[in-house]
């Protein structure tokens, strides 16, 4: 398969998975069964795939739980990159960010080797990951985020009526910043943010359909 057909078929499982929430929210109790089903989905069409490293050991395409080649604060609901030598208060190295799931590029998996596929040295990885993609395009093709609200999403009581909804919006454009970040340093070639949102009225749900308009990485599914 090439790059073009990996990404699209990524895109047709994520349609699809949408289209199964909308229709039967109860198969998904938890995030982590949304990021599981999807797995599921891109495995049967991704997952026979053997991509070999350079050294002929055998590859997926699929991992999750995938870390940035960046350290970045996301305290709250904030998103900032943040360079190796800042430090926290307490003195710490900020850590880096993960990605729910990724797809990787077939040709970085055959330019390099597990120890540098699997990403967990950060300065080896972030160097090789970083310099390959400016040379030779994307090292993730597909990055994705998924946020699920299982719970009703109300206004809040009391004068500022909308403060529960706005700190809920800004939560979901803390992980579609640090997808976008990624793809603005060349590190991913295309991503999604997911939201999926259970029992909401129309009205709120038109609410933060409307907030989240502005940003054509973020999808809404509500059910």
């Amino acid at each position: 398969m090439t790059p073009e057909d990996i990404i699209k078929t990524t895109d047709d499982a994520v349609e699809k998975l949408s289209e199964t929430f909308v229709a039967s929210p109860t198969l998904f109790y938890t995030e982590n069964d949304l990021v599981c089903s999807l797995y599921c989905l891109l495995h049967s069409h991704l997952g026979p795939l053997e991509i070999f490293d350079k050294d002929g050991c055998r590859h997926t395409l699929l991992h999750t739980e995938y870390p940035t080649p960046f350290r970045c604060d996301m305290a709250g609901a904030n998103f900032q990159v943040m360079s190796d030598d800042e430090r926290k208060e307490k003195g710490n190295k900020y850590k880096r960010g993960h990605y729910d799931l990724v797809v990787l590029n077939p040709d970085f998996i055959r330019s390099h080797s597990y120890q540098v596929i699997k990403a967990q040295h950060y300065d080896v990885f972030r160097q090789e990951a970083l310099t390959w993609s400016m040379e030779n395009g994307a090292a993730v093709l597909f990055g994705i985020e998924l946020m699920y609200s299982r719970n009703p999403l109300k206004q809040s009581r009391g004068t500022d009526k909308y403060k529960a909804l706005n700190d809920y919006i800004k939560m979901v454009r803390q992980d579609a910043d640090k997808l976008l970040e990624s793809v603005n340093i060349g590190f991913t070639q295309k991503a999604r943010m997911v939201v999926f949102i259970k029992g909401t009225s129309p009205d709120i749900a038109e609410f933060i359909r409307v907030q989240l308009s502005d940003g054509d990485k973020i999808m809404c599914c509500f059910a």
